[in-house]
């Protein structure tokens, strides 16, 4: 009896072990393809870290509500849930030092549409059906980290090298729907602790020129450069 116990504690020890171990490798292998980094992204509205250094850049679980009807952005870092439609895009324009983030969904089915439609708040897991791809180079010094949805029925095509990069032709030729964009600029290198979100300074402001924060050097603090009011639809 004691013998039978044991095997099958043991057993079942070695299917939790086993669980455990996929999932770890799963994350790792998620971790490879992700864009890591020291950046830190803070709102504008409330002055509070909403990507930290912790998750990849970005990671947002974007609820959808937020994104179609609400005056202000917000981007979670809270545990998604098991929900896989949405894609992001970055874009960073070096000439001005800004970051664009795109969002994208897969066409989908006129019954899915209404669905969606009718459960806006939705939350959408895009860490588990995402892949990184190389920042792309192209024309007026833009650079685009693109987090692509990945599904076999949807094939993903690259940007076209010649001319312009434009996302919603992108999306069109990716079989994606860009469904909300936002602008986050480098404004200053700001020390924030993700934990905690305390409130920042406000910042001094330098005539003719964008506001400016005296920091030492190594964490890169995006700010949203205004409320969300751009809606990309197909």
């Amino acid at each position: 009896m004691i013998q039978q116990r044991w095997l099958k504690s043991s057993s079942q020890l070695a299917l939790v072990l086993l669980v455990y171990l996929s999932t770890v490798d799963a994350f790792e292998e998620f971790y490879k393809l992700c864009p890591r980094g020291n950046i830190t992204v803070i709102s504008a509205n409330t002055n509070r870290a909403i990507v930290t250094p912790d998750k990849c850049f970005p990671t947002p679980v974007v609820h959808r509500n937020e994104l179609s009807s609400k005056p202000r952005l917000q981007i979670l870092t809270e545990q998604p849930k098991l929900f896989t439609y949405t894609a992001v895009m970055v874009e960073f324009n070096t000439t001005l030092n800004k970051y664009e983030l795109y969002w994208m969904e897969p066409n989908l089915t006129i019954n899915m549409q209404h669905f969606l439609m009718q459960n806006t708040t939705r939350i959408r897991d895009i860490r588990k059906m995402i892949e990184y791809r190389p920042p792309k180079a192209s024309a007026q010094n833009l650079t685009y980290f693109i987090l692509v949805y990945r599904q076999s029925a949807m094939p993903v095509e690259s940007p076209p090298s010649p001319g312009p990069f434009r996302p919603q032709s992108w999306a069109m030729s990716s079989r994606v729907t860009l469904i909300g964009g936002a602008t986050f600029k480098v404004l200053a290198n700001v020390p924030v602790h993700p934990a905690h979100h305390q409130p920042l300074p406000p910042p001094a402001l330098i005539p003719g020129g964008a506001p400016f924060h005296p920091q030492p050097p190594g964490v890169h603090v995006l700010q949203n450069n205004y409320t969300f009011g751009r809606n990309y639809t197909n």
